[in-house]
Formats: structure tokens, C-alpha cells, sequence
């Protein structure tokens, strides 16, 4: 089951890369994505064993959330470079 609605990849995904390949980059984008999401329950599991407690998987999630909004805004002028750079090809 997802943890974000189905248009969240494609409309990212448009954004950041156009609508060539749009189904290539969909398609990455949601596998990584489930990928992530099965790992995290394999760790969440591992943690609360170790710990007996939730409190260090809600920091693990914090610091995640983190970094993935800061690749998120980094990733916008880097993909208007690429999206220039084919566009003056």
C-alpha cells in the first residue's frame, strides 16, 4: 500500500524533468519509492526491538524528512540546468 496518492510521482516528476520519458521517470521514481517504503518497515521493526520504544524510529523519520526536502530543493535548479541544456540542443 502507498503512503502518498498515486499523482505525487508523475506530477513531481513533470515538473522537475518535462514530459519526455515521463513514464521511464514515473516508473523509477515509484520503485525507489517502494523500495523505501520496505526497507523502512524492515528497519522500524529492527529499531523497536532494540529499543522497546518508538521515539528513535520518529527521529530516524525526522532526519530522513529532512535530507529529502533538502535533495528536493536542490533539485529544482539542477533540473532547470538539464532542462535548458536539451532544450538549446
Amino acid at each position: 500500500m502507498r503512503s502518498t496518492p498515486s499523482p505525487t510521482p508523475t506530477i513531481a516528476a513533470s515538473k522537475q524533468f518535462g514530459i519526455a520519458d515521463l513514464g521511464k521517470v514515473t516508473g523509477t521514481i515509484t520503485s525507489l519509492e517502494m523500495v523505501g517504503g520496505t526497507v523502512g518497515a524492515i528497519v522500524s521493526g529492527v529499531l523497536f526491538d532494540a529499543t522497546g520504544s518508538f521515539a528513535s524510529i520518529w527521529i530516524v523519520c525526522l532526519a530522513c524528512s529532512v535530507v529529502m526536502l533538502a535533495f528536493l530543493l536542490a533539485s529544482e535548479p539542477i533540473a532547470a540546468k538539464l532542462r535548458a541544456s536539451v532544450a538549446g540542443e
